[in-house]
Protein backbone atom coordinates (compact mmCIF):
# COMPACT_ATOMS: atom_id res chain seq x y z
CA UNK A 1 0.00 0.00 0.00
CA UNK A 2 1.63 3.31 -0.92
CA UNK A 3 1.00 6.36 0.91
CA UNK A 4 0.10 9.46 -1.46
CA UNK A 5 1.81 13.12 0.38
CA UNK A 6 -0.24 15.72 -0.86
CA UNK A 7 1.44 19.40 -0.23
CA UNK A 8 -0.71 22.29 -0.57
CA UNK A 9 -2.94 24.32 1.89
CA UNK A 10 -6.22 23.54 3.79
CA UNK A 11 -9.68 24.86 3.37
CA UNK A 12 -8.86 26.67 6.63
CA UNK A 13 -5.50 27.71 6.53
CA UNK A 14 -6.70 29.46 3.32
CA UNK A 15 -9.40 31.46 4.69
CA UNK A 16 -6.95 32.19 7.57
CA UNK A 17 -4.92 33.98 5.01
CA UNK A 18 -7.71 35.39 3.03
CA UNK A 19 -9.05 37.26 6.25
CA UNK A 20 -5.22 38.57 7.16
CA UNK A 21 -5.13 40.02 3.48
CA UNK A 22 -8.65 41.55 3.87
CA UNK A 23 -7.99 43.18 6.78
CA UNK A 24 -4.34 44.52 6.11
CA UNK A 25 -6.25 46.25 2.98
CA UNK A 26 -9.04 47.80 4.61
CA UNK A 27 -6.26 49.15 7.59
CA UNK A 28 -4.21 50.46 4.47
CA UNK A 29 -7.42 51.81 2.49
CA UNK A 30 -8.30 53.69 5.60
CA UNK A 31 -4.69 54.95 6.38
CA UNK A 32 -3.86 56.00 3.08
CA UNK A 33 -7.16 58.13 2.96
CA UNK A 34 -6.25 59.84 5.74
CA UNK A 35 -2.68 60.77 4.36
CA UNK A 36 -4.61 62.66 1.10
CA UNK A 37 -6.38 64.80 3.88
CA UNK A 38 -3.74 65.14 5.63
CA UNK A 39 -1.78 66.35 2.86
CA UNK A 40 -4.25 68.47 1.33
CA UNK A 41 -4.90 70.54 4.39
CA UNK A 42 -1.08 70.85 4.69
CA UNK A 43 -1.13 72.47 1.01
CA UNK A 44 -3.66 74.67 1.63
CA UNK A 45 -2.13 76.14 4.89
CA UNK A 46 0.96 76.77 3.19
CA UNK A 47 -0.94 78.11 0.17
CA UNK A 48 -2.29 80.82 2.71
CA UNK A 49 1.00 81.39 4.87
CA UNK A 50 2.16 82.78 1.46
CA UNK A 51 -0.68 84.73 1.03
CA UNK A 52 0.10 86.25 4.13
CA UNK A 53 3.47 86.38 4.24
CA UNK A 54 3.26 88.12 0.23
CA UNK A 55 0.70 90.93 1.78
CA UNK A 56 2.74 91.81 4.54
CA UNK A 57 5.74 91.75 2.36
CA UNK A 58 4.03 93.91 0.28
CA UNK A 59 3.06 96.21 2.68
CA UNK A 60 6.65 96.37 4.24
CA UNK A 61 7.73 97.40 0.88
CA UNK A 62 5.38 100.44 0.44
CA UNK A 63 3.39 98.14 -2.24
CA UNK A 64 0.27 98.54 -0.45
CA UNK A 65 -1.38 101.16 1.95
CA UNK A 66 -0.27 100.78 5.17
CA UNK A 67 -3.34 102.57 6.90
CA UNK A 68 -4.58 102.07 10.57
CA UNK A 69 -8.10 100.14 10.73
CA UNK A 70 -9.65 96.42 9.23
CA UNK A 71 -10.23 95.32 6.09
CA UNK A 72 -11.16 92.41 3.97
CA UNK A 73 -10.95 91.49 0.70
CA UNK A 74 -11.27 88.37 -1.51
CA UNK A 75 -8.55 87.15 -3.77
CA UNK A 76 -7.58 84.01 -6.52
CA UNK A 77 -4.63 82.27 -5.53
CA UNK A 78 -3.30 78.64 -7.03
CA UNK A 79 -6.47 78.42 -8.59
CA UNK A 80 -8.51 78.55 -4.98
CA UNK A 81 -10.91 81.56 -3.88
CA UNK A 82 -9.81 83.01 -0.41
CA UNK A 83 -10.84 86.08 1.82
CA UNK A 84 -8.03 87.65 3.46
CA UNK A 85 -8.73 89.61 6.82
CA UNK A 86 -6.06 92.68 7.55
CA UNK A 87 -5.89 94.39 10.58
CA UNK A 88 -3.32 97.06 11.29
CA UNK A 89 -3.14 98.86 14.66
CA UNK A 90 -0.17 101.20 16.15
CA UNK A 91 2.22 98.85 17.66
CA UNK A 92 3.85 100.32 21.24
CA UNK A 93 6.50 101.70 19.29
CA UNK A 94 5.54 104.69 18.05
CA UNK A 95 7.87 104.20 14.73
CA UNK A 96 5.85 100.60 13.73
CA UNK A 97 2.62 99.33 12.91
CA UNK A 98 1.33 96.03 14.17
CA UNK A 99 0.03 93.69 11.54
CA UNK A 100 -2.19 90.81 11.78
CA UNK A 101 -3.27 88.84 9.12
CA UNK A 102 -5.26 86.09 8.68
CA UNK A 103 -6.45 84.13 5.75
CA UNK A 104 -9.79 81.99 5.09
CA UNK A 105 -10.67 79.45 2.78
CA UNK A 106 -13.63 81.05 0.49
CA UNK A 107 -15.96 78.47 0.52
CA UNK A 108 -17.04 77.71 3.22
CA UNK A 109 -14.93 79.69 4.93
CA UNK A 110 -11.74 78.39 7.35
CA UNK A 111 -9.52 79.80 9.14
CA UNK A 112 -5.97 78.54 7.52
CA UNK A 113 -3.23 81.10 8.30
CA UNK A 114 -2.65 83.57 10.57
CA UNK A 115 0.47 86.08 10.75
CA UNK A 116 1.43 89.00 12.59
CA UNK A 117 3.87 91.13 11.64
CA UNK A 118 5.03 95.09 12.29
CA UNK A 119 5.84 97.70 9.06
CA UNK A 120 7.24 101.36 9.63
CA UNK A 121 5.09 104.08 10.58
CA UNK A 122 4.93 106.87 8.15
CA UNK A 123 6.60 109.99 9.89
Amino acid sequence: MTTRSERGFTLLEVMVALSLFATLAVAIYGASGHLVGTASAMTERQLALWIADNHLTELRAGIRDGQLGQRSEALSFADRRWQLAVNIQRAPDPRLLRVELKVYTDNPPHLRASLSGFIEAER
